[in-house]
C-alpha cells in the first residue's frame, strides 16, 4: 500500500495518521470477526493482532502528512474483500486530502482465461464525504452513478453511512442502477461537461445545456441538485440558477444569450482551479466565454478556442465563482463624424439584403472605402480585423446586428498597417513581440494614441517585422503597447493645435531622444484623407531633437489656433507659408495663442535666442497674399535702416481709405494684415513711403 495525503482539517485532537483503512469480508456490517486488517487509527476496531499504524503524521496540524509504503507481510485470500475509509479516533473530526493506492491486488477468476465479470459497483462518488448534523437536523448526500463498463441489467449496491451513534453506528443505503443497451438521447441542443479540479485532485463534473422545455427552475428530466456546500476547508464545485446549487444545469433555449453561473473553492492549500472542457462538445453556433461574474474583463476566455483554464490566470486573486456566457448574437450602434472616419467590422454581418456596406451605412460617401496595403487602395468589403477610412455626409449612428466576433489573427507588414477591433473591448496579442510600443493610434478627427481596440473603430500600429498577430477580447490592461505620449517628458518644447476647445494635435521638440527608439516610434500614421486635419513635423515624426520645428499641416478650413509652450518660457519667430510663399512671420510669447492662417501649408517655429536676423540690403514692398483676398490680406516690406514709416491704401480714384503703418521703425522685415471689411469690391493701391523711398503697388478686392 502507497499512502500520500494530509489533514486539511483538524479537531478534538485528531492527529494525521487518525485516516483508517478497514480490510473486512463484509460489506455490511463491521465485527472483530469480519476485520482482517485495520491500517492507521488510535484505536482499535478489530483484533489488536490485525491492527498496525502509519508510522508518519503524528501531529494534527493542518498539513500533516502520511507519506510512506507499507508492505503486507502475508496474503489474504478471500472471494471478496471491502475497505472501509473512516476516523480512527474517538474523539473530533477531520478532513483528509490525498491519495491511497493498494498494489499488487490480484483477482481469484478463472486463471485468467477469461477476464473477470465487471463490478457490481456503480457508485462513482459522494458529496458531501463528511459532515455534522445536531439533533433533528437533515442533510443531502448526493452520489454519483457511474454505468462504464457495465452490461445492460439491473445493478444493486449498497451505501455505508458510518455515524456516530451507539445505537445505530453504520446506515445502508441501497441503490439499483438499470443498464440499458444504448445511450438514451436526452432532448436538448447541447450537453457540455466542464471538469473542475483542485490541485489535491478532488475533482467534480459539471453540466450545462439548453433544451427547448427546459426551465430555470429544477427539472427531473435534465437537472441534477447539489448538495449544500461542505464545511470550510473541503473541496467543492457547483452551478447556481436562481440561488438553488446544480451539478447539472440545463435551461431554456434562448435564441440571443445564455448564461450559466458557476461556483467552487479548493480544499484548504490547493489552489489553484483549474476548469477543463472539450470545445467539441459545444453546439455549432453561438460563442461561449468564460468570464468572471462580474463583467470586469479579469477573465475572458474563449472556450471555442481554448480548453482549459487555470484560476491561476485570473488577473486578480481570490475568484470563488465565473460565468459561461453563451451568444449568438450582439447588436451595436456604430458611431460616426461627419467628413473621415477609421472604422472596422467587429462582428460577423449577414450581407442578405446589402447591395454594399454603403446600404449599412446611409450616410456614408459611396466610393470612400479605403484599405492600406501599403498604399491607400479602395475597398468594396470589410474584413474582420481590418480597419479602413470611409467617408460620411453627417455625424450620426446606425443599429448593426452580426455574429460575436470574440478574436482575429491578422497579418502585419513591417511598418505601418490598419487594423480593426472585436466585438468588445480588445487588444493586441502578439506573439513574436513584433508591435512597437507607442505606436497604436486612434483617430476622432485627428491621430491620438491609445493602449486598447475599441469596438467599430479602425486604428494604425507599426510592426518591426512582417508576423501575424491577434486582436482578442481584453482580458486586463494591456502591458505590451504603452502610450507615445509616455516620452513627452523629455521634450523642451511644444505645440499645440485646437479648434475651438477640442485639442487635435502636440508636437514635441529640442527633445533628448533615448536612443533605442525604433524610427517608427518617432513617426506619425501615413496621412488621413484630405478634409481630415494633420500636423506633423518633417520627416513625418511627432517628436524630434531639432531645435527648430518645421511643422507640415494639412487643415480643414475650420478657424485653426496654435499654442506654443518653450522651455524657460522664453519667446519664438513664428513663420507660415503656403507653398514658397511666405504669407505671416512674427515673435510670440511662449504660452500665447496663435492664429494659424487658413492658407498656411507649412509653419516653423524658432526659440527667438537661436533666430540671427540678416538685415534688408534694400527698401521693399512686397506684393500683398493673397490676391485677390476676401476680406483680409498680408503686405510685406523691408527697411535696410531705421526709417520714418507710412503704409497708405487708396481706391482706383486716389481717395485714401486707411493707414496701415504710421512711424518710426527699425531696420527688418514686416509683415501686416489689412482688413477690408468695410470696403466695396474693386481695384485698390497701396504705398510704402520709409525716407526718400517710395513704392506703390495694387491689390484686388472680391467680395
Amino acid at each position: 500500500m502507497e499512502a500520500d495525503f494530509e489533514i486539511v482539517e483538524s479537531t478534538g485532537q485528531t492527529w494525521a495518521n487518525d485516516l483508517t483503512l478497514l480490510f473486512s469480508t463484509s460489506g455490511t456490517e463491521l465485527t472483530e470477526e469480519s476485520i482482517i486488517l485495520q491500517v492507521g487509527g488510535a484505536v482499535t476496531i478489530g483484533s489488536p493482532e490485525a491492527h498496525c499504524s502509519w508510522s508518519t503524521g503524528s501531529s494534527g496540524q493542518v498539513g500533516a502528512r502520511v507519506d510512506e509504503y507499507l508492505e503486507l507481510t502475508s496474503e489474504f485470500l478471500f472471494e471478496e474483500i471491502y475497505v472501509w475509509i473512516g476516523h480512527g479516533w474517538n474523539g473530533g473530526h477531520g478532513v483528509w486530502s490525498g491519495e491511497l493506492q493498494l498494489l499488487d491486488l490480484t483477482e481469484n477468476g478463472d486463471g485468467g482465461t477469461n477476464p473477470p465479470s465487471p463490478p457490481e459497483s456503480f457508485i462513482s462518488s459522494i458529496n458531501p464525504p463528511v459532515g455534522f448534523l445536531d439533533g433533528g437536523d437533515s442533510v443531502t448526500v448526493t452520489a454519483g452513478l457511474d454505468a462504464t463498463g457495465l452490461e445492460a441489467g439491473v445493478y444493486n449496491s449498497n451505501l455505508l453511512l458510518i455515524v456516530s451513534s451507539e445505537e445505530n453506528p453504520v446506515l445502508v443505503i441501497p441503490f439499483e442502477l438499470t443498464v440499458t443497451d444504448g445511450p438514451v438521447e436526452p432532448d436538448n441542443d447541447f450537453a457540455l461537461t466542464i471538469l473542475v479540479e483542485d490541485q489535491a485532485g478532488n475533482d467534480i463534473p459539471l453540466i450545462i445545456g439548453t433544451a427547448a422545455d427546459a426551465t430555470l427552475d429544477y427539472d427531473a428530466d435534465y437537472d441534477l441538485l447539489a448538495p449544500p456546500p461542505p464545511p470550510d476547508g473541503a473541496f467543492d464545485a457547483r452551478l447556481v440558477t436562481n440561488g438553488v446549487s446544480y451539478f447539472t444545469s440545463f435551461i431554456p433555449t434562448v435564441a440571443d444569450m445564455n448564461e450559466w453561473e458557476l461556483q467552487f473553492v479548493a480544499s484548504s492549500g490547493n489552489d489553484p482551479i483549474v476548469l477543463t472542457w472539450d470545445p467539441a462538445n459545444l453546439p455549432a453556433e453561438g460563442n461561449f466565454m468564460l468570464t468572471d461574474a462580474f463583467g470586469q474583463g479579469f477573465v475572458n476566455v474563449d472556450m471555442r478556442q481554448n480548453s482549459s483554464f487555470s484560476l491561476a490566470d485570473a488577473s486578480v486573486p481570490g475568484l470563488e465563482n465565473l460565468k459561461i456566457v453563451q451568444s449568438t448574437q450582439m447588436t451595436m450602434m456604430f458611431s460616426y463624424m461627419d467628413s473621415w472616419n477609421m472604422l472596422s467590422m467587429p462582428m460577423y454581418v449577414n450581407m442578405d439584403g446589402y447591395d454594399s456596406y454603403y446600404d449599412m451605412f446611409p450616410d456614408g460617401v459611396e466610393g470612400s472605402m479605403y484599405g492600406f496595403d501599403g498604399s491607400y487602395t479602395a475597398a468594396t468589403e470589410m474584413t474582420g480585423g481590418m480597419g479602413y477610412w470611409m467617408a460620411f455626409n453627417q455625424a450620426g449612428s446606425v443599429p448593426m446586428t452580426g455574429d460575436l466576433m470574440m478574436s482575429a489573427d491578422i497579418p502585419l507588414m513591417e511598418g505601418w498597417n490598419m487594423i480593426g477591433s472585436v466585438s468588445y473591448m480588445g487588444e493586441i496579442t502578439d506573439p513574436d513581440n513584433i508591435v512597437l510600443n507607442g505606436t497604436l493610434y486612434g483617430f476622432d478627427g485627428s491621430y491620438y494614441t491609445t493602449t486598447e481596440l475599441e469596438p467599430g473603430q479602425g486604428y494604425w500600429v507599426a510592426a518591426s517585422a512582417a508576423g501575424t498577430v491577434s486582436l482578442s477580447v481584453m482580458a486586463d490592461s494591456p502591458a505590451s503597447l504603452s502610450s507615445a505620449n509616455e516620452k513627452e517628458s523629455t521634450a523642451n518644447h511644444n505645440v499645440q493645435f485646437s479648434t475651438g476647445d477640442q485639442t487635435l494635435q502636440t508636437l514635441h521638440f529640442g527633445a533628448e531622444l533615448p536612443a533605442d527608439l525604433h524610427p517608427y516610434q518617432l513617426m506619425l500614421p501615413p496621412l488621413p484623407p484630405t478634409g481630415s486635419f494633420d500636423a506633423r513635423l518633417s520627416g513625418q515624426q511627432w517628436i524630434t531633437d531639432s531645435q527648430v520645428a518645421d511643422i507640415d499641416l494639412q487643415q480643414t478650413g475650420a478657424p485653426l489656433t496654435a499654442v506654443i509652450r518653450l522651455e524657460n518660457d522664453g519667446d519664438a519667430v513664428v513663420t507660415f507659408h503656403n507653398g514658397p510663399v511666405q504669407i505671416e512671420r512674427k515673435t510670440v510669447e511662449s504660452g500665447q495663442v496663435v492664429a494659424v492662417p487658413e492658407h498656411a501649408t507649412t509653419m516653423q517655429i524658432t526659440p527667438a535666442d537661436q533666430v540671427r536676423e540678416e538685415l534688408p540690403s534694400e527698401f521693399a514692398l512686397g506684393q500683398n497674399y493673397p490676391n485677390p483676398f476676401n476680406p483680409t490680406t498680408t503686405i510685406q516690406f523691408a527697411l535696410p535702416v531705421e526709417s520714418t514709416v507710412t503704409l497708405d491704401v487708396f481706391n482706383i480714384t486716389g481717395q485714401h481709405v486707411a493707414t496701415l503703418v504710421n512711424g518710426e521703425r527699425q531696420a527688418g522685415q514686416y509683415e501686416v494684415t489689412f482688413d477690408a471689411s468695410g470696403l466695396a469690391s474693386g481695384l485698390y493701391l497701396y504705398r510704402l513711403t520709409a525716407g526718400a523711398f517710395s513704392e506703390t503697388r495694387q491689390f484686388t478686392l472680391i467680395k
